[in-house]
């Protein structure tokens, strides 16, 4: 009897790590660092084209799928209508589907922003830029109508919002303004109210990062022009610096990325810069700057060295001193990046996707599958489910597939 107790909460843990390693619960993955946690199975040799587990038919939008473990969530729009579904991991059955809000302005974006999943419930920060809490099953908990609430000129003009939610203890973190200011916001997780905001410059499309400075606590997000960087004092985060760095016509999109306990790596149009924050974070200095520039991709930091794509190749770069240690061509006006145990994925906006080798100083290319046919432009990300399973958008497609026969 002991032993079959064991043997049960052995299987029992198993499992729980196993939901745990595969959650992919936000934009860029558990730790909003592009890396992901399960160990990627290499094939014995790389098939001619992947193959296909399922496909599921869905809107259009850049929004990225997450998973909790054995569930997908995926934002998409119709013509006339905001949505969020649910689809089975093991086959891509659509288990519940809600709309999110009505689309009135026929020409605005698609959805761009990333759901966050946490504690058993989603937290999605719609196209129009209201805010909504639904659990695992569809059902409606909240709606926070931020824009209807906004003193200032048209909320978030031009591409719409694009700031995927982040989870910062009992709160939900968001950049939020229009095209000439701005502030940074947290929603109680438990009824979407205040629980504090700070003044900013206007947004970007970029989201919040979490991370530990010196031991403490701090959020950083690109906004249209600066930099800004947040520390927590009590119970909420106050202005802790900012640094300037142009956005240019779109503004920033690229969500900032950690290097260490003390630097951050920004990217936008015209520039890649490493920072280090000094103690407090009382001002952010350079490190070093480079003129390759990521646009709207976010970098990866992996494996001690960072990955930057720059609309023509994939770069390698030093952490030190930002020097180009490797690069592969590879022309995308986007590219989402995923660093998967050794392996780089690289969704290109097109449908493109490339698997790169970043296990040595020189990259190496080890896999490249053309987009499908009915392939559309998309920003989404892929996220990995399993060590040879990945799900992505394609075409009006939310498909997962395999490179294991």
């Amino acid at each position: 009897m002991q032993n079959l107790l064991a043997l049960s909460l052995f299987v029992a843990a198993s499992l729980h790590a196993l939901a745990a390693d595969t959650a992919w619960p936000a934009w860029r993955g558990p730790n909003r660092d592009g890396v992901a946690a399960i160990p990627f199975q290499l094939p014995a040799a790389w098939p001619k084209k992947l193959t296909e587990i399922w496909s599921v038919p869905v809107g259009p939008g850049y929004s990225s799928p997450i998973i909790d473990g054995k569930t997908i969530y995926l934002q998409s729009r119709t013509d006339t209508d905001e949505l969020i579904a649910a689809f089975d991991a093991s086959n891509g059955h659509k288990l519940w589907e809600v709309k999110l809000e009505s689309i009135k302005d026929p020409m605005q974006h698609e959805p761009a922003s990333t759901p966050a999943f946490h504690d058993g419930a989603l937290y999605i920060h719609s196209l129009t830029g209201t805010v909504h809490k639904i659990d695992s099953s569809g059902k409606k908990i909240w709606r926070r109508d931020l824009p209807s609430e906004w003193k200032g000129e048209k909320y978030r003009g031009m591409y719409g919002v694009a700031a995927s939610p982040l989870v910062v203890g009992d709160t939900l973190a968001l950049p939020v303004g229009d095209k000439e200011t701005g502030k940074a916001i947290a929603l109680k997780l438990s009824d979407g109210s205040t629980a504090w905001e700070q003044p900013t410059d206007a947004p970007g499309y970029s989201s919040f990062l979490a991370m530990k400075l010196g031991g403490e606590e701090y959020l950083a997000t690109l906004l249209f022009n600066t930099l800004a960087v947040f520390k927590k004092d009590g119970a909420r985060f106050v202005t802790a610096c900012n640094f300037e760095l142009a956005g240019g016509a779109d503004g920033n999109a690229a969500t900032p990325v950690a290097l260490g306990p003390d630097r951050l790596l920004i990217t936008g149009h015209d520039a890649t810069i490493a920072l280090k924050v000094a103690p407090g974070a009382a001002k952010c200095e350079p490190l070093w700057k480079i003129e390759e520039a990521g646009g709207l991709s976010t970098p990866v930091f992996a494996n001690g060295r960072i990955y930057l794509h720059n609309e023509s190749s994939v770069l390698c770069l030093d952490p030190a001193n930002g020097q180009t240690i490797s690069k592969l061509d590879l022309a995308a006006q986007y590219c989402a990046l995923v660093a998967w145990d050794g392996v780089l994925v690289c969704r290109l906006h097109e449908g493109t996707l490339k698997f790169i080798d970043i296990r040595k100083l020189e990259m190496k290319l080890l896999a490249d599958y053309p987009a499908a046919e009915e392939a559309v432009e998309s920003w989404s990300s892929p996220t990995p489910i399993a060590p040879a399973k990945l799900v992505m958008r394609t075409g009006g497609k939310l498909v997962c597939l395999t490179w294991i026969p």
